[in-house]
């Protein structure tokens, strides 16, 4: 898959100041419409709201970041001339009892390069690095807005068949997907 011209992409390590760029990446989506499990079944409807992030949930994607790469995971980096436009990060860490599935923690465009083919090509690369570590699963909590859930099932990801309970607690609208790596 070719990337856009303008963009590269950095892969684990990644320095800590090199993950500074989170305070000030344009996080901001405007939701018309979301797609929701309901009964196990997926639902449509509107719940129109903007998503952004505050200052302290910015700190806590650095964290995230950070502790990702700190127990074996990785985190990639889109960038356009110096600046950060999209990243990604894997945990190192398996979530569920079997040591199947290992959480997509982060994943997100810049809202003024989305529809560029960034957010294809970061995903692509988060599996060819899970690929080369061995991992079976990538455990995929969607944000509920409907382009983002269309999005993942684009690249191939489909209704989780085990459910990560705290994921599932700490974020109750997220629509829950895995992608099988090693297919």
């Amino acid at each position: 898959m070719s990337s856009p011209p303008d963009i590269t992409l950095h892969t684990s390590p990644v320095a800590d100041s090199d993950l500074d760029f989170v305070f000030t990446f344009e996080r901001r989506q405007a939701v018309d419409r979301v797609i929701r499990l309901q009964a196990g079944q997926p639902v449509e409807s509107a719940d129109p709201f903007i998503d952004d992030w505050s200052p302290a949930e910015r700190q806590e994607v650095k964290d995230t970041l950070r502790a990702a790469l700190a127990n074996g995971g990785m985190v990639c980096l889109a960038t356009c001339k110096g600046q950060v436009v999209g990243f990604a990060c894997v945990d190192g860490a398996p979530v569920d009892p079997g040591g199947r599935y290992h959480p997509l923690k982060e994943f997100h465009v810049e809202a003024s390069e989305r529809g560029r083919g960034i957010g294809r090509w970061l995903f692509a690369r988060c599996l060819e690095e899970a690929r080369r570590k061995g991992l079976q699963r990538l455990y995929v909590s969607s944000h509920s807005a409907r382009e983002t859930v269309l999005f993942y099932q684009r690249q191939g990801c489909v209704d989780a068949q085990w459910l990560w309970p705290e994921q599932v607690e700490r974020e109750p609208f997220d629509y829950p997907m895995e992608y099988e790596v090693g297919r």
